[in-house]
């Protein structure tokens, strides 16, 4: 068993999905550390980092907790895909796709769903696009554009059994109001008003967790548990919305969200400057907050870009969205792709499906058929594998001593 546990371990540590730097701190966004860019920071990066997104901060306590600090290095479970597009001659952009998981509540498919107590939520992953301008006449522009995505935040659990397995939603309502409440509430703190996208089913086992969901937060603001005016709650059902290989009917859902876009905006850095900062973010989920979640956070994110090259001055042709440069919107369905795989990959233990929609722009039977050994092997997996990995992982995160695993 002592092996079984090693292995695992080492699978874990090993595994593609956990990043570090030496000089920039992977836990914190552009605009939680005021606009520091890679390379660019000179504090102890152990006594800056964001404990909720420290992946082993646990297995570094001893370095803490004896002063040497100095020797403890911050890894980031995610993801972190960087590409590079050349606007003209002179002008270039790198566009980063970072995703921080968050370790509070972290854990697999089936074992971790919901909130705890204090309101972590589960898969809870925070997704900061980065995009840096250069330019032969100007400056570095640094923007980014911050989303996050995690389990929908009260008490229910998915037993592990079948394709499909019905939710179940646990706790008293009072309780699951007082989950639901401080989870929002940290999140409007830290990013400040929240635009909840509910993508599961309206009808079906997805409406049990989905409804309840939607009666939590009203049951929030109208106790006043919650700041009426920091929240908005948007129920938009993918699947039917996009019924018979309709994917082009998400540009409705963008559409809709313009008004939040343009009222959160975006992190704008440029020559020591904050130009504009964030105010708000899009809080997605769906079920496993993996594939359909995926998806809108990409269209979500290029939409951005647009508008920043526009913002910037930059943008040839505004009218023709991204369009007007070859080869920038392949780019960015690429990093997201990737993204979107990365987090299903610890989550779920496969790729992100609907992975070629987000890769290509077009749903094709190839990736009906990738998506539906994607089901069976998920399946293998929640039912053999992931109760041993759950408990790895809290043990990871101190949560479990070695005899309990």
């Amino acid at each position: 068993m002592e092996l079984r546990v090693l292995d695992e371990i080492i699978r874990v540590l090993s595994s593609s999905g956990i990043f570090y730097s030496y000089d920039c701190d992977l836990t914190r966004s552009l605009q939680a550390k005021g606009g520091l860019a890679a390379g660019n920071e000179n504090a102890l990066l152990a006594s800056v980092a964001d404990r909720d997104y420290w992946f082993n901060w646990h297995l570094q306590r001893l370095l803490l907790d004896s002063g040497a600090s100095e020797w403890a290095l911050p890894l980031v479970q995610g993801c972190a895909q960087i590409a590079q597009y050349q606007i003209a001659q002179s002008d270039s952009l790198q566009v980063c796709v970072l995703s921080r998981r968050n370790c509070r509540r972290i854990g697999t498919r089936y074992e971790r769903r919901g909130v705890d107590a204090d309101g972590y939520a589960a898969n809870f992953v925070e997704t900061e696009q980065i995009m840096v301008l250069e330019a032969s006449d100007l400056p570095l522009h640094y923007a980014s554009f911050v989303q996050t995505r995690g389990s929908m935040p009260f008490f229910w659990k998915q037993p592990a059994s079948g394709l499909h397995p019905a939710p179940i939603v646990t706790g008293e309502i009072a309780d699951n109001a007082v989950a639901c409440a401080r989870h929002l509430n940290h999140e409007i703190e830290r990013l400040g008003r929240q635009t909840l996208v509910n993508l599961v089913e309206h009808k079906g086992r997805e409406a049990i967790v989905g409804s309840t969901y939607a009666s939590l937060v009203g049951h929030c603001v109208s106790d006043e548990m919650i700041d009426a005016r920091m929240v908005r709650y948007v129920p938009w059902d993918f699947h039917h919305e996009t019924r018979g290989m309709r994917y082009d009917n998400l540009q409705q859902l963008v559409d809709q969200l313009r008004r939040e876009i343009a009222d959160m905006g975006y992190f704008w850095y440029s020559d020591g400057q904050m130009l504009t900062i964030q105010q708000g973010a899009f809080r997605i989920n769906c079920m496993d907050c993996l594939d359909r979640t995926n998806v809108v956070q990409s269209a979500l994110a290029r939409y951005v870009i647009n508008e920043q090259l526009v913002r910037m001055g930059v943008h040839a042709a505004p009218e023709q969205g991204l369009a007007a440069y070859p080869g920038l919107e392949s780019t960015l369905n690429h990093v997201w792709a990737n993204n979107g795989d990365y987090i299903s990959r610890q989550y779920a233990g496969t790729s992100a499906m609907k992975g070629d929609f987000t890769r290509t722009g077009r749903r094709n039977f190839s990736g009906m058929v990738n998506d539906a050994t994607y089901s069976l092997t998920r399946l293998w997996i929640n039912t053999f594998r992931d109760y041993f990995s759950q408990s790895v992982l809290d043990f990871i995160m101190g949560n479990h001593k070695a005899g309990a695993v």
